[in-house]
């Protein structure tokens, strides 16, 4: 049974760059950073979601952009890589 993986929350994410990678160009790949009530930006974090278009969550994904993502935290150890990555659940 086991516990589900929890879901994270991030309100007013600035999305710095949208991106379709893979064979067929079938998978996103969103770049995002906080935002703070300051106006500065964070670092930035890349958040994926497979088989999934820009436009599958109802809205235009530009770059500038303020969404809420709401994703799941992973590590992506891909081509020897080893960093966190975000696994997009919802973009509002």
């Amino acid at each position: 049974m086991g516990n589900p993986r929890p879901v994270f929350r991030f309100e007013e994410a600035v999305v710095a760059q949208v991106r379709r990678f893979g064979k067929a160009q079938e998978h996103l790949e969103l770049t995002v950073c906080p935002y703070s009530e300051y106006g500065h930006l964070g670092k930035k974090v890349k958040a994926i979601a497979f088989f999934t278009a820009p436009d599958a969550y109802g809205m235009p994904l530009t770059q500038g952009a303020r969404v809420t993502v709401l994703a799941h935290m992973e590590v992506n150890r891909f081509g020897g890589s080893n960093e966190v990555r975000l696994r997009l659940v919802e973009v509002e």
